[in-house]
């Protein structure tokens, strides 16, 4: 209760069940009366719809809360909590594209306004340490009240072990 989690991904379904909320969508604005989502930017080319579902499927994972019914039994694992969701979709084929410098154009809103965690379920192909990598962990040495949890193994394009475990090469950043 009371937590703020900070993402960005493909959009949110805001008609479901786990996000529904009379209150108006505060888009690109900070509204902490909305139930569940405060905050809703759009970064690039962002419509607000998820058009491949993954931006619901991982906010409704982490915060989702059903209010009655059945639905309910598949809340989020911090159901209590709220979200600052960053749109980063791209055009009608739900691509996603993140801004080229994380710790300037993509961490710094949301943390002004409340999320100390982020929990981001993208990432790269490389093996190497990146200057996404170099982002996170300079973000992270500067706030040090500030988390980030990288599900692994999302967009692994080549057959390595190493590529799969991309997210966690930066030392500041949980990778689950």
């Amino acid at each position: 209760t009371g937590q703020i989690v900070g993402m960005a991904d493909t959009g949110i379904d805001m008609d479901l069940c786990y996000f529904k909320d009379d209150v108006a969508q505060p888009l690109n604005t900070l509204n902490n009366a909305h139930r569940k989502v405060i905050a809703y930017t759009h970064h690039r080319s962002g419509n607000g719809v998820d058009e491949n579902g993954h931006g619901t499927h991982t906010a409704g994972s982490l915060v989702g809360k059903a209010l009655s019914g059945a639905d309910r039994e598949y809340n989020g694992v911090a159901p209590d909590a709220k979200i600052i969701f960053q749109d980063c979709s791209k055009g009608t084929a739900g691509d996603m594209y993140t801004p080229d410098d994380l710790e300037e154009n993509l961490f710094p809103e949301p943390y002004t306004q409340g999320a100390r965690v982020r929990s981001e379920s993208w990432g790269g192909d490389s093996s190497w340490y990146t200057s996404d990598c170099q982002e996170v962990d300079s973000f992270s040495f500067r706030k040090r009240d500030f988390l980030t949890v990288w599900a692994a193994g999302n967009e692994v394009l080549i057959d390595s072990f190493l590529a799969l475990m991309h997210e966690c090469w930066g030392s500041m950043a949980l990778t689950l």
